[in-house]
């Protein structure tokens, strides 16, 4: 007898517990649905702001690379040797 009394005060004492671990698991559901639902708003914003700038013409699909002089891409080859040094600056400044 004194054996199902024991037995029946756990089951008393894990209930509280469990029902405390249920709370904690419905509060960072709400906080997970509240997140997914900001984030989707944000995602609906970025996708309307893309549709205007690909709409309106300023994406920056379609534009051509300028062609460099020989003379520029000889400047940017001295400049990556000797990046780092004063000679870099001096070309950069007088080149």
């Amino acid at each position: 007898m004194e054996k199902q009394e024991t037995e029946t005060n756990q089951e008393v004492a894990q209930q509280p517990q469990a029902l405390n671990l249920i709370e904690q698991a419905k509060a960072i559901r709400d906080e997970i649905r509240a997140e997914n639902d900001r984030r989707e708003t944000l995602l609906k914003q970025e996708q309307e702001m893309h549709a205007v700038q690909m709409l309106s013409g300023h994406a920056s699909a379609g534009q051509q690379a300028t062609e460099k002089t020989p003379e520029q891409i000889k400047k940017e080859n001295a400049q990556a040797f000797f990046k780092g040094s004063m000679i870099e600056k001096a070309i950069e400044k007088y080149g």
